[in-house]
């Protein structure tokens, strides 16, 4: 799928799926449109959007869409599971009258959907779901984790709660961890998924949303609940270098020094900077950004790194890293392809 997030139209929010295959592509732009609306003004519908994964076994990649204004910032995700003929159709439709979905709704000030992310953190091979919350519990920030076996076979609207199988909690009020969700791939080499989080408003010895960035190794939690500062589980915490940087505003692996290992890129738009560490990882650490083994910087005010992407661009076996500068020239923007090797 193509798949075009238009948060803002109207504030509520649509969202833009066109299924393509060679056939469509050589067709003169004939291509499959489904557009999937936001349900209510103000909304913010297609804020964040994930399409990478299977979630109910039918071989067919699934969508994952948050709202997170939904409700006076309470937060949704729509999960359509079988993206076609549903133009024109508003989030909940989808999931109520179309019985093509699930749509979760959150709870107080959440802001759930801010970012969505499909993971597999049991080595099951089916889709889990994590969900950020950066508002939750007086903007510390929660990440929902939702295992497939909670949410499968289910259609419809409900309350998010029902469906939680683990609540991964930020440190500290104002820290919003969970406003960047990330899969990260198995870094820590154990054969399972592994997840990456961002809390860009994190203080640091009392100096302002310098921001932090978790890389967490998800399937080694028991319990329900999980406080991100307890460190009871392998866990990667990277500390950012500045007042107001905002690290770990956006999120990206792969391997870009071609060693077979995945590294992790951190944006940190707040002072124009990328910094990527490399792995292996092995064991629970603190690692200082101030430390990283590459960094790219920008100009100022170009907001470099507020979106990150690691892919194989040249299919030369190294992952290259995609680098967004929303605020370049005064809100022109533009982005830069990184080619592996960093």
């Amino acid at each position: 799928y193509i798949i075009f997030a238009e948060p803002e139209p109207w504030r509520w929010g649509k969202q833009t799926i066109w299924d393509v295959d060679d056939e469509q592509l050589n067709d003169n732009g004939n291509f499959d449109i489904e557009v999937v609306y936001g349900d209510d003004h103000g909304d913010s519908f297609g804020s964040a959007v994930d399409a990478k994964h299977d979630a109910n076994g039918d071989s067919v990649p699934d969508v994952l869409i948050g709202a997170p204004n939904y409700d006076s910032v309470k937060g949704s995700v729509l999960l359509i599971f079988d993206p076609h003929q549903i133009n024109g159709y508003e989030a909940h439709q989808v999931a109520d009258s179309l019985d093509q979905g699930l749509y979760l709704t959150g709870e107080d000030d959440d802001l759930l959907g801010y970012d969505v992310a499909f993971v597999d953190v049991n080595n099951d091979a089916a889709a889990d779901l994590a969900l950020g919350a950066p508002g939750a519990s007086g903007d510390k920030g929660k990440v929902y984790l939702l295992e497939n076996s909670e949410f499968q076979g289910n259609l419809g609207s409900h309350a998010l709660s029902s469906y939680v199988s683990v609540e991964l909690s930020g440190e500290d009020a104002g820290a919003r961890a969970g406003a960047t969700v990330e899969e990260a791939g198995d870094v820590f080499g154990d054969g399972y998924g592994d997840l990456l989080i961002g809390a860009p408003w994190a203080d640091l010895a009392s100096t302002d949303d310098v921001g932090v960035a978790y890389l967490l190794a998800a399937n080694e939690i028991v319990g329900s609940t999980y406080d991100l500062g307890t460190r009871l589980v392998t866990e990667i915490v990277f500390e950012g270098e500045t007042p107001n940087s905002l690290t770990g505003s956006s999120l990206a692996t792969g391997d870009f020094d071609g060693d077979s290992h995945l590294d992790v890129a951190i944006g940190a738009p707040g002072n124009n900077l990328v910094y990527v560490v490399y792995g292996p990882f092995v064991s629970s650490a603190v690692r200082e950004l101030a430390d990283a083994d590459a960094r790219v910087e920008g100009e100022v005010s170009e907001s470099l790194g507020h979106a990150l992407l690691g892919v194989d661009m040249n299919n030369d076996g190294v992952d290259d890293l995609l680098v967004g500068a929303p605020g370049y020239n005064g809100g022109q923007g533009r982005f830069f392809t990184l080619l592996g090797g960093l």
